[in-house]
């Protein structure tokens, strides 16, 4: 069953979330997962994929596109391919996805301000009726 892991952080911004789940990808992929990292919006795809690029001078993190290669290491989306075979789903989106048992694990953050974090409740809501195993970790990043 799919693994859910919530990251619980003390920042009061959409970046400092967004830098710490580069750092989650980042690691994972130096774990040899293969991730998709699922946006809200077209918008947050290309935010994203710039963050991706900047935020480590000392890090490199491999990726594409949606719809640019499906074969890299890390892909960034706003919808996930149904061709997808990435084993790690870093979910941006404000909702569930409906094929979110096809990873083997998800990555979730629980938001910077209070209408992210009701989000986040209810995603851990959907995911705690249905029985899937969740974990948090409690992340500093002042």
């Amino acid at each position: 069953m799919t693994r859910v892991d919530f990251y619980i952080h003390d920042s009061l911004s959409q970046l400092a979330q967004n830098i710490l789940m580069c750092r989650v990808t980042e690691k994972a992929w130096k774990k040899n997962h293969k991730v998709f990292i699922r946006c809200a919006s077209k918008k947050s795809v290309e935010e994203m994929d710039v963050l991706l690029w900047e935020f480590s001078p000392e890090s490199f993190v491999p990726h594409k596109r949606e719809g640019e290669n499906l074969s890299a290491p890390i892909i960034i989306g706003d919808k996930l391919p149904e061709t997808i075979k990435s084993d790690l789903l870093v979910n941006l989106g404000g909702d569930v996805p409906t094929t979110v048992s096809k990873f083997q694990r998800v990555i979730e953050p629980t938001g910077y301000d209070e209408v992210s974090r009701d989000s986040a409740r209810t995603r851990y809501k959907y995911y705690k009726d249905r029985g899937f195993p969740i974990f948090t970790h409690k992340i500093s990043l002042s």
